[in-house]
């Protein structure tokens, strides 16, 4: 069970404004930049980043000044200013312990920032006790949330012409940015799946065979099975379908990679029991794959994910064996007394990475978002530009859950 924080440090870090500035860690004199002339005079100004826990992947030319029909000309911001709206509820009788988490979490990527030259400051809006204003968002360089479908709707309204929100945690907001100036964080169950469709494509081999087993009911063939077959359709994988792997004459000489496909999660887990059990018995050599809904359906006994050999593509997963993780660890008992939940390492990942891609392509860094991919610690980032004025997060991590009860990232 997570360690509530003391209500006075809730009491220092939130006025009763609820909102907080973050001066504690001020970023120290900037590394000096090089600025590269375009042939229209027009300056370009690039940095490398040095992060110790974060990495970005450059993959753009310096000179690439227009993406999709828009203009792209370098604004530099000497001081970063983000801003939070969270529910956090520090005013009530029982505030959010998750969104207290998150606000921590970004704090702590706001010092380590400072400490390489990245001076931000940070701004909170509990949005339990307050109204997001379109001021609010004016001023930001970085606007990060609402949380809730609803609130994100109703602050996309507020937002200025040249503005950008970004939806931190709900995967229910990403068709919006398909219209409008929205950042869609966590990766959807299409990007899951399309991960999925190349997973298996790496790893088939010459004695492999790939079953689909499908749900054969009309409520578990829904939207995430009918994209699914259309993009086990659309690849060049052959395969066999069947409703259970019961109904399988498994031949000991071939291995078998095996997808899951329904909507139902009692479908899902009876399908990763089957393989479990068929391994286990060493009927087949089996290889489930499944989005990260199968971990979800199966609730807190894994022990069947594991004798499946699954491989589960998710938009979240944190490695506590990596180096990265367990200095993050280290830093946020040390800062705060207490131990980091998901919730902090997704206010630290958002507010490194777009505190990072403001830092080198100025105020409009959301035209050039999808030139730049990052590895954080929870959740990785490769944005793609919508028709509209948003972008969506495609970045899914391949999790390896062995037979020997080991969990692995491939």
């Amino acid at each position: 069970m997570k360690k509530t924080l003391p209500i006075i440090f809730i009491l220092c870090l939130l006025p009763l404004c609820s909102s907080a500035q973050w001066y504690l860690f001020p970023g120290k004199k900037k590394k000096a930049k090089t600025e590269v002339k375009a042939k229209d005079s027009l300056k370009v100004q690039t940095k490398e980043a040095s992060a110790d826990v974060f990495e970005i992947k450059e993959e753009a030319p310096v000179d690439s000044l227009v993406q999709d029909d828009d203009i792209y000309l370098f604004e530099d911001v000497d001081q970063i200013r983000i801003t939070l709206a969270l529910p956090l509820a520090a005013g009530s009788e029982k505030p959010s312990d998750n969104f207290i988490e998150m606000y921590c979490g970004a704090l702590l990527a706001a010092r380590d920032l400072g400490e390489q030259g990245v001076r931000t400051s940070i701004r909170l809006i509990d949005t339990a006790e307050e109204e997001i204003r379109r001021e609010d968002i004016e001023e930001a360089d970085v606007f990060v949330g609402p949380v809730s479908l609803n609130d994100v709707r109703k602050a996309l309204e507020l937002c200025p012409r040249g503005k950008t929100i970004i939806s931190p945690l709900d995967q229910k907001c990403a068709p919006l940015a398909d219209s409008c100036a929205l950042v869609q964080c966590p990766s959807d169950w299409e990007a899951q799946i399309d991960e999925l469709i190349r997973w298996v494509e790496d790893d088939l081999g010459m004695l492999d065979e790939v079953i689909l087993l499908r749900d054969s009911t009309i409520a578990g063939n829904g939207d995430q099975t009918n994209y699914l077959i259309d993009r086990l359709n659309a690849s060049h994988l052959r395969y066999s379908t069947t409703s259970s792997l019961s109904k399988v004459q498994f031949n000991k000489l071939l291995k078998y990679r095996v997808i899951v496909a329904s909507d139902k999660d009692p479908f899902i887990a009876s399908s990763v029991k089957e393989a479990a059990i068929a391994n286990k018995a060493g009927i087949a050599e089996i290889t489930l794959y499944s989005t990260s809904r199968a971990k979800t359906s199966m609730g807190p006994n894994i022990i069947d994910i594991h004798n499946a050999n699954a491989r589960l593509t998710s938009s979240y997963y944190i490695d506590y064996d990596s180096k990265e993780v367990r200095t993050f660890v280290r830093r946020y008992r040390a800062l705060f007394d207490a131990e980091p939940g998901s919730f902090a390492f997704q206010g630290y990942d958002i507010v490194r990475h777009f505190a990072f891609q403001c830092d080198k392509w100025g105020k409009r860094w959301p035209k050039k978002l999808s030139e730049q991919s990052g590895k954080g610690l929870q959740s990785d980032f490769d944005f793609r530009r919508k028709e509209g004025k948003g972008s969506k997060n495609t970045a899914v991590r391949r999790v390896c859950y062995n037979r020997d009860m080991s969990t692995t990232l491939k």
